[in-house]
């Protein structure tokens, strides 16, 4: 091509020379209002000789694991750009591949030559957060137009799905369930987007009529807490409870026929088995009966087999996936689950988590890397030989990962670690995974800048992060080249700092492992001196978190809450495995490298009155905060802790006195400063500018009343001295 560009201007013709469909409506509309709201261009009407020209030159039937499928080719000359594909899917990601171009350039104007683009990966499944039908509809189209093909949603078989096997089974509500799901497929479908369901089995009470009438029906227990009540899954060796399965889901799938696919989650949740985090003695393999003398691989592999084998009966085309998170719980010596994936059928594909169930490296003490981080890019030594296996067998891998946030940290939108993303999407590649889920429902997509890299690993691999961001920085902040590039090295050194975050399950959540603590509430989280005072706090403090939120009845749930256990810690046990020395000294680093970062980018985009480079800032800044607050917890634990782990002189009490309310106005003026972005900043979930109030007066109150008493009364009682 000569290197020229063709411009946009007003009246430009569109015309669209694909079949009618609610995709290519949306499609045209979107980005109608694209040109016109963002580049300021009105197109004209269309006709066979516009401008620019959409085309679907095949007549492909969708196959959601053929990356053809979406593939598409931009021409762009003197006389107009060309957009092609052999499906519509391919035709609309082409257009908002068009669309990136000319935002990233700052105009409506395109260079000649021609783009041919074809996923990297197949499918990109994703989630999003509800809201009312506007916003629901507003997060479609953000997934649409950063590539995601697929979003996917829990249900529970029996309460979606009727069999007439074991009637019992079958919950009150089906066919509006069944109505429901029709019309999100629907909805779904006016973006090029698929829905896969993750479909999940109940844990039954013992006295559950299926059970009444035949107890031979009733597996093995299943209680993860001590404070639930006892109950049990469906046997997964009896016939009749096997056929329900299928039958249920070969109904969901015949009266929903526009799904995507299935997602059977086997591991310590999800679709329960007999193997499923048994609980109670085991006589061999489970502490079901029935069930014991079976070896676990095969039994798990029939299941899926048979209910893939019933949704393959429906006649469509869709993807099935096995993902066997936590499924060590089952698979004992054989961590990678590779007997289980010997015996799979060729209609079930292998969904794996990337990053986890293997050993921080870095950091050493043991830890094993659970659910999502992005400590390590991945993969994983599990994820490995899993992919090892599945080449031998003529398989293909699939990956499970986050894009955005992980369970630690969760309490924004996305952990600003922009290199690291980058890193994983493309270790994927190299590691063999032919597509993704990529999101849970920590959060949901957002299109934040982490999106942005999963994006281009996606439709230009070839494309560097820092190349990327520096785009990015200019595009979204309005700064100069030089002031991008020192942006760039600002977020290079946040995600160097990840290399030292002291990741374990403790950290994450402490005693439950999700969703407590200093690094997840951070500003809001108190300094606990008296661990038997509950200082007046509100409910907001209280409450329930992680596995046992998830796995309760919602009358056990009733029942939990009232006597709810604190969201904050109070002790030392987040620091497992590594002990108070070592996790303050990563911590240090962590800290120091983040805080480094920070400056840089605060030089770089600070100055900037752009709203998109304070909600970046904010981010960065919250997360330097929350590292901050997690630091002064431990080190006030640590220091209070002194009172009686060993001799303590009149002298050495006045020092741990002392110490202890640095610590404290140290805390304050931290959750202090985070005041104005949680005011401002709608992102923040676990807590609120109300929270960090209290907090900070129950710092003040320990700090100026509860500190000041106990050191006048242990002096008069324990020395018989007054300061």
């Amino acid at each position: 091509m000569d290197g020229g560009v063709f411009g946009l201007e007003d009246g430009c013709g569109l015309s669209v020379k694909a079949a009618e469909s609610p995709l290519m409506a949306q499609t045209e509309a979107d980005f109608r209002s694209f040109c016109g709201t963002c580049m300021g261009v009105e197109l004209g009407s269309g006709d066979d000789e516009g401008a620019i020209r959409w085309e679907v030159t095949g007549d492909l039937r969708f196959d959601p694991l053929d990356p053809a499928c979406e593939s598409f080719v931009i021409t762009v000359a003197g006389s107009g750009i060309v957009v092609q594909a052999r499906h519509e899917r391919g035709l609309a990601h082409g257009v908002h591949y068009l669309e990136r171009m000319m935002a990233d350039c700052g105009e409506a104007a395109v260079p000649h030559g021609v783009i041919e683009r074809s996923p990297r990966f197949a499918p990109r499944i994703s989630s999003v957060w509800g809201g009312d039908e506007r916003q629901f509809e507003g997060k479609l189209a953000l997934a649409a137009h950063f590539g995601t093909s697929a979003l996917h949603t829990v249900v529970h078989l029996f309460e979606c799905g009727r069999n007439g096997i074991i009637p019992e089974l079958n919950g009150p509500a089906i066919e509006e369930t069944q109505a429901a799901l029709r019309a999100k497929v629907e909805l779904l479908a006016r973006y090029g987007l698929d829905l896969y369901l993750d479909v999940n089995t109940a844990i039954f009470p013992t006295d559950h009529p299926a059970f009444a009438a035949d107890p031979s029906r009733a597996g093995a227990p299943y209680r993860v807490f001590d404070d639930m009540k006892p109950q049990c899954v469906l046997c997964s060796s009896n016939e009749a409870v096997l056929s329900a399965h299928e039958a249920a889901i070969e109904d969901l799938y015949r009266s929903v026929p526009g799904l995507g696919g299935a997602i059977f989650l086997i591991g310590g949740e999800g679709l329960m088995h007999c193997y499923t985090r048994p609980y109670g003695p085991r006589t061999g393999y489970t502490s079901c009966p029935h069930c014991a003398g079976t070896a676990p691989a095969g039994a798990v592999a029939g299941l899926v087999n048979r209910m893939a084998a019933a949704v393959k009966r429906t006649g469509e085309e869709k993807a099935i996936f096995t993902w066997p998170y936590s499924a060590f719980t089952w698979s004992g010596e054989d961590r990678a689950q590779l007997a289980f994936i010997e015996q799979l059928s060729p209609e079930v594909q292998l969904l794996s988590n990337f990053d986890t169930n293997s050993a921080d490296e870095r950091n050493g003490a043991g830890v094993v890397l659970y659910d999502y981080n992005i400590k390590s890019v991945g993969p994983s030594g599990v994820f490995r030989e899993q992919a090892r296996r599945s080449r031998e067998l003529g398989r293909e891998i699939y990956a499970k990962t986050e894009s955005n946030t992980t369970p630690s940290a969760y309490f924004t939108s996305y952990i600003p670690v922009h290199f690291r993303w980058a890193e994983r999407f493309q270790a994927m590649a190299a590691a063999g995974a032919k597509g993704y889920m990529n999101q849970w429902f920590f959060y949901g997509l957002t299109g934040g800048p982490p999106e942005e890299m999963q994006y281009h690993a996606v439709w230009n691999p070839e494309r560097k992060a820092g190349e990327l961001l520096a785009t990015l920085a200019r595009r979204d902040f309005g700064v100069s080249r030089a002031e991008a590039e020192q942006a760039v090295a600002g977020w290079r050194l946040l995600s160097d700092a990840w290399d030292d975050f002291p990741y374990s399950a403790m950290t994450a959540g402490e005693r439950e492992f999700y969703s407590r603590g200093p690094f997840f509430f951070g500003p809001a989280h108190p300094m606990i001196f008296n661990t038997q005072s509950r200082y007046g706090l509100s409910e907001a403090f209280f409450g329930l978190s992680g596995d046992l939120v998830a796995l309760a009845t919602p009358a056990e749930l009733v029942e939990l809450l009232k006597n709810a256990k604190p969201r904050y810690v109070s002790e030392l046990l987040l620091t497992l495995p590594y002990g108070v020395e070592r996790y303050l000294a990563l911590l240090g680093s962590c800290r120091r490298q983040w805080g480094e970062g920070l400056r840089l980018l605060e030089g770089a985009i600070g100055g900037r009155a752009n709203e998109r480079a304070r909600m970046e800032l904010d981010i960065c800044t919250l997360f330097d905060i929350h590292l901050k607050t997690l630091e002064n917890v431990v080190r006030f634990y640590a220091v209070r802790d002194k009172l009686w782990r060993g001799p303590v002189a009149l002298e050495d009490f006045a020092a741990v006195m002392d110490e202890l309310a640095e610590l404290l106005s140290k805390e304050i003026a931290n959750a202090e400063r985070s005041l104005p972005i949680v005011e401002r900043d709608f992102r923040i979930r676990p807590y609120d500018a109300e929270m960090v109030r209290e907090k900070v007066r129950q710092c003040r109150y320990v700090l100026e009343e509860e500190l000041p008493m106990f050191d006048i009364n242990v002096r008069f009682h324990v020395w018989n001295s007054a300061k």
